[in-house]
């Protein structure tokens, strides 16, 4: 009876061990429960956030390359720019040299010039075509006008003028014309209705610009002359003022006072004041570009500064995307084990709940059998007494019947659970 006792108390210290085993794998079901949740609630949000990564990276791409296309622009429209302006700067410093060095004037002149301009000879101002300027639409017809009197030496006074013509004797310099502020005086033509006439533009002294003081000499040699549209207007107006003028077109012809005509073709780069018109015009042209070059120029600045700094926040923009990449791996790898201990505690969980019942029915069959196996030595033993009883009983039925006790004990204590 003992026998039985400790084997079903061994059972049940099995059976307990084996329900804290199912209670510990249950805890642990549900830990995993929580785990899972938590990491399937991370890859939902990584794959929004990685969305709206990727959707941000698009834009920044699409707005990076419509810069990169402004940028390339601007900087071609800079490289045209600065390519214009230095071609319009070599050319301008290609007309200063040839003004600076007189070219097209006689040597004459610029013996006289140079001379003034060392002061060796004081009051030489300069020539005509120096203190005169004319809009560049009239230039040809101011240069046909004056023809070789451009090249006409403007002096302060006669005595200036004296000076002059002493050092071109001196060097054999050969001649020139001077024209001294205080002695040279003309007048401008004052014909009736002349400004009417079809065609008429303007006397020749309307149509440049120069210091009042030279007003003698600018009518002196403009005065007298009238600008008209073209040939046809100039004939027209000579024949109805009886050719008592001389008129020029726009294009160069002459009609000459007394009705003789001159003209042709006509060089429009070659003239002294076409040169000084070309180098102001050029002069005004580099300064406006150079304006626009700058203002250019910052605008590349700004649109280069722009388009770096969304390339490096598209280098990073990337990064974090390579990391959102990086974390999805590792939640990916982390639901997986999740997933496999998941399983291990299914199967766990299986065994203890199988472990419980195996050692509930070894209980029961321990329970079973020592209650048959003590009431066959119940019975047992009072057949024992009631033979002890009896005094004449056989010897020999009691031991047998001790021998069967004996056996029945036995049988009990090597009771195993199955």
């Amino acid at each position: 009876v003992n026998t039985s006792d400790n084997m079903i108390k061994e059972a049940e210290e099995q059976k307990q061990a084996a329900e804290k085993q199912l209670e510990t794998i249950v805890s642990g079901a549900q830990n995993l429960d929580s785990e899972r949740k938590e990491v399937t609630d991370g890859l939902a949000l990584l794959a929004e956030k990685r969305d709206e990564q990727t959707n941000r990276i698009s834009g920044l791409n699409r707005l990076y390359a419509s810069k990169t296309e402004k940028l390339k622009a601007a900087e071609k429209e800079q490289n045209d720019l600065t390519m214009s302006v230095r071609e319009k700067e070599q050319k301008m410093r290609l007309l200063r040299d040839l003004e600076n060095s007189m070219e097209g004037f006689g040597h004459a002149v610029k013996q006289v010039l140079s001379a003034g301009k060392n002061g060796r000879i004081r009051g030489i101002i300069g020539s005509v075509a120096q203190i005169i300027s004319v809009p560049s639409e009239y230039s040809l017809a101011v240069e046909t006008a004056l023809g070789g009197a451009l090249q006409n030496i403007v002096t302060e006074n006669e005595d200036a003028a004296k000076r002059g013509i002493g050092l071109l004797k001196e060097t054999k310099g050969g001649r020139a014309t001077f024209l001294p502020i205080t002695s040279v005086k003309g007048n401008r033509l004052n014909e009736s209705g002349l400004d009417g006439c079809v065609g008429f533009v303007a006397l020749g002294c309307d149509i440049v610009t120069y210091d009042p003081k030279f007003t003698g000499i600018v009518n002196s040699l403009l005065g007298r002359t009238v600008i008209a549209e073209d040939i046809d207007c100039a004939g027209n107006i000579a024949k109805k003022y009886g050719y008592r003028f001389r008129i020029v077109t726009l294009d160069g012809q002459v009609v000459n006072a007394g009705g003789s005509f001159t003209g042709g073709s006509a060089n429009r780069s070659a003239g002294i004041l076409t040169r000084k018109n070309e180098i102001e015009k050029l002069n005004g042209e580099v300064t406006d570009l150079t304006g626009k070059l700058d203002e250019l120029k910052s605008r590349t600045a700004s649109l280069r500064a722009e388009t770096d700094k969304m390339r490096i926040d598209i280098e990073a923009a990337n990064d974090d995307l390579r990391a959102m990449d990086q974390d999805k791996i590792r939640f990916e790898s982390e639901l997986k084990r999740i997933e496999q201990v998941a399983e291990q505690s299914v199967n766990g969980r299986k065994n203890a709940e199988e472990t419980i019942a195996r050692f509930e029915k070894r209980l029961s069959d321990i329970r079973a059998a020592a209650e048959k196996a003590g009431a066959e030595l119940a019975r047992l033993c009072q057949e024992i007494s009631a033979a002890e009883e009896k005094s004449g009983e056989d010897k020999r039925i009691m031991d047998e019947l001790k021998s069967r006790r004996d056996s029945l004990s036995s049988k009990m204590s090597d009771m195993k659970i199955k």
